[in-house]
């Protein structure tokens, strides 16, 4: 049996994928009629439909999620076979769903396959043979789908290979000649840049990576994300140094803005393996072993150690949902060397003079343990003084006293407080964070079962997660994820699978000066008329429907452009 055929199996056996006839493949139905791919794809499956008439197989052509998204098939007799093993139109045909297969170990594989017969891991499939060959972005390299001839096993030609490669050849032929001004110019971009420079190349847009064999080991769609909002960020005069921390070690670029500013530009990265230039860094994370859970801030530890090694009490001080507990949690272990820790919620426990837990409090501090108050913010008045014995009783002994507070809501009498019993270390907003969104993606969906923990994030997914406020902190972040994970099984997260406003985020486009004049200007015409859109277009000499047009145009706030 052919060494992929072989990989394929014990990657659905790993992930559980039923075998027998009973198996249910699962029904997506998510097809985008106008997508590049069915529009590059469908003339080359009609011409294809109309030399191959007199033979007897049938196309298939999947998205790269593995869903069938266009099928021919001869006539009705295999029409019904493959509605029978449910390769039609809008079912799911990854390894993870129906295993070894024409199309989703293709997908896995990103190289032709052949699969005749009983090597397919199904028995729904067991009397066909397909050939597949992915389909890949000629712009990117990036596999979009998969395309696959289909057959009776006793109808296989050895020629089913070669007419599938041509296939995939004039589908990706078209696919560039649909391509986008913007790709193609990256793709000239891209060419000049490659007869330069011999070593590891990247080149880049806000949609779009390209690189050469030697660079695709340095790149993902996470580096990609952070490279965009570094590069598109920077004040460009002349090339930026930079380092990266990538999964093969630490390597030097020089990234220079090849064209165009804004979200319209072009950058470059020449990569240089040996070189240390370090200013920037762009990291990969943790890469230590192990299952990771958290993404720890490098200032943050720093602060954590210090207090640890002068054995003070600590107070975190931070939003809610910024992850204060678990790095509580997490210095009491990683700092201390101590496990479970004694936890009281100041909003769960009736803090009066019967309740029994300040004695259970002030006994486990007495005896050298470690006692985690959360929500201090909640603490009322009538308290404050049993917290500061308790902090008294760990300062004197080996105990350790830790809590957590949120300041901005915090009374005087807590504020107070905080500062006489602990040393401050605040934790930041999400939102002041932003170069850290990566690492703690990947670290929160390491931490999710199997199979949701191998979902990953489209390179625009990742720029949208970047770019959002995250009022929820790292709460928010945790449940959008799982959400994701859930949705999708743990697959590709593309940039429309987030919620509208991650969407939005994303997609709002850097105002030229002279935009941000003419909105300027609206908006003073708007304030000077009381919010009468007639009365500010007739001082802005436009006609009243243009005004309307460019309020939409300019997303002019409602409370900026009040109704006549």
């Amino acid at each position: 049996m052919p060494e992929t055929i072989v990989r394929s199996w014990r990657r659905s056996l790993a992930s559980a994928v039923p075998h027998d006839g009973e198996v249910r493949v699962r029904y997506v139905n998510n097809i985008d009629p106008e997508s590049l791919l069915i529009r590059a794809a469908t003339p080359v499956l009609d011409r294809l439909e109309h030399d191959l008439a007199d033979v007897n197989v049938a196309m298939v052509l999947s998205d790269q999620s593995g869903q069938i998204i266009l099928r021919r098939t001869r006539d009705r007799t295999q029409t019904r076979k493959f509605d029978r093993a449910s390769a039609a139109q809008g079912f799911d045909y990854s390894e993870l769903s129906i295993g070894t297969n024409g199309l989703g170990t293709v997908l896995e594989e990103k190289k032709p396959v052949f699969v005749r017969g009983a090597e397919h891991y199904s028995e729904l499939l067991a009397d066909l043979s397909c050939a597949g060959v992915p389909i890949k972005s000629p712009i990117s390299g990036r596999v979009l789908g998969a395309f696959s001839f289909a057959c009776s096993i006793g109808a296989t030609s050895p020629l089913m290979s070669a007419l599938t490669l041509d296939a995939g050849r004039q589908i990706e032929s078209r696919l560039l000649s649909l391509a986008s001004e913007s790709e193609q110019h990256l793709m000239r971009i891209y060419t000049a840049r490659e007869r330069r420079h011999r070593g590891p190349l990247v080149v880049l847009s806000r949609r779009t990576i390209l690189a050469n064999s030697l660079g695709l080991a340095y790149i993902n769609t996470e580096t990609h994300a952070q490279l965009w909002e570094m590069l598109s960020g920077h004040d460009w005069v002349g090339t930026l140094p930079l380092t990266l921390q990538t999964a093969v070690g630490e390597v030097g670029c020089v990234a220079e803005r090849v064209d165009g500013v804004g979200q319209s530009a072009y950058y470059s990265l020449e990569i240089m393996p040996q070189a240390a230039l370090p200013r920037f860094q762009v990291s990969r994370g943790d890469s230590s072993g192990g299952e990771a859970r958290h993404h720890r801030l490098p200032h943050v530890e720093e602060q954590l150690r210090q207090v640890a090694q002068m054995g003070e009490n600590l107070a975190l001080c931070g939003p809610t949902g910024a992850g204060k507990l678990h790095i509580a949690r997490d210095f009491v272990e990683q700092h201390l060397g101590a496990t479970a820790p004694m936890t009281l919620d100041v909003t769960a426990f009736a803090l009066g003079d019967g309740a029994s837990w300040f004695k259970d409090a002030s006994g486990r501090l007495a005896g050298g343990g470690t006692l985690v108050l959360r929500h201090l913010q909640d603490l009322p008045s009538t308290d404050v003084t049993k917290v500061r014995h308790l902090a008294e009783t760990a300062s004197s002994g080996d105990g350790r006293l830790v809590v957590t507070a949120d300041p901005d809501s915090a009374p005087a009498h807590v504020g107070a407080l905080i500062g006489q019993i602990a040393t401050v270390v605040e934790i930041p907003a999400l939102a002041a964070m932003r170069e850290d969104i990566v690492p703690f993606v990947r670290a929160m969906v390491a931490g999710f079962p199997e199979p949701l923990n191998a979902m990953t994030l489209s390179s625009q997914a990742m720029q949208a997660l970047m770019r959002w406020t995250w009022p929820g902190n790292l709460a928010e972040l945790h449940r959008t994820l799982l959400a994701l994970a859930q949705r999708k099984r743990g697959g590709l997260v593309q940039l429309t699978d987030l919620p509208v406003q991650l969407v939005e985020s994303v997609q709002a486009r850097q105002r030229t000066p002279i935009e941000n004049a003419e909105r300027e200007a609206i908006v003073a015409a708007l304030a000077s008329a009381n919010g009468n859109r007639s009365e500010a277009a007739r001082s802005l000499g436009i006609g009243r429907t243009t005004l309307y047009r460019k309020i939409r145009v300019h997303h002019i706030d409602e409370s900026e452009a009040l109704a006549d």
